[in-house]
């Protein structure tokens, strides 16, 4: 079983967006926190996911953030965190950069994000692939 390493819940504070008739893109803002065995912490003020949409329907995203928290080892730490998806794909590819001994192994490591709905936002859940 992968070890996860970030369970951040996303609640979607606002939202701009553009179409011409074909494709759109959104930007959608969002706050939270984070909440796992290697990290707890929240998600710092102008995180953002874009969101493409091509004249096919199929979406991608792309979201940046980072959380400011605490590891492991109980010490202050803080993570950048790129999520991308692509068109028709079922897992996000997140990728880390952090300050955090415990978690820096995580940087280089093929990682996975599941998107999951929840009831006031949505859940992402990051483990290893």
């Amino acid at each position: 079983m992968a070890t996860e390493i970030l369970r951040l819940h996303i609640k979607l504070t606002q939202s701009h967006s553009v179409s011409d008739g074909r494709r759109s893109a959104a930007l959608v803002l969002f706050e939270g926190m984070a909440k796992s065995e290697l990290f707890s912490g929240t998600i710092l003020s102008g995180a953002v996911d874009t969101q493409l949409t091509d004249e096919n329907g199929l979406i991608s995203l792309s979201a940046r953030y980072i959380l400011d928290g605490t590891d492991a080892s109980g010490a202050k730490c803080r993570i950048f965190i790129d999520n991308s998806l692509s068109a028709g794909e079922k897992y996000s590819s997140p990728t880390l950069i952090t300050d955090s001994p415990v978690l820096v192994k995580y940087e280089r490591v093929p990682l996975k994000g599941e998107i999951v709905p929840s009831k006031d936002g949505i859940t992402i859940i990051i483990s290893e692939k």
